[in-house]
């Protein structure tokens, strides 16, 4: 969605709360940028649905509000 992912995200709010299904997402801080949305605020609005444990696929690091978002690019798995 290029960007959008946040907005995606959003808009299936309910369906993230009632069912809490495993997320695959691709972040990319520019292209978010470019629809008025973040890295940082999309794994902030995560969190808040209490995703707790999102992980970047390629290092198997935790991915926290605390993380470095500039220019990134990589994929997360929220659980």
């Amino acid at each position: 969605v290029e960007g959008y992912e946040l907005k995606v995200l959003k808009g299936a709010e309910k369906t993230l709360q009632n069912y809490h299904p495993v997320l695959f997402i691709e972040i990319d801080d520019n292209n978010l940028k470019d629809q008025t949305d973040s890295a940082l605020s999309l794994v902030k609005f995560l969190i808040d649905l209490g995703y707790n444990e999102i992980r970047n696929v390629t290092d198997d690091t935790l991915v926290t509000p605390h993380t470095d978002f500039s220019n990134c690019h990589f994929d997360i798995i929220a659980r």
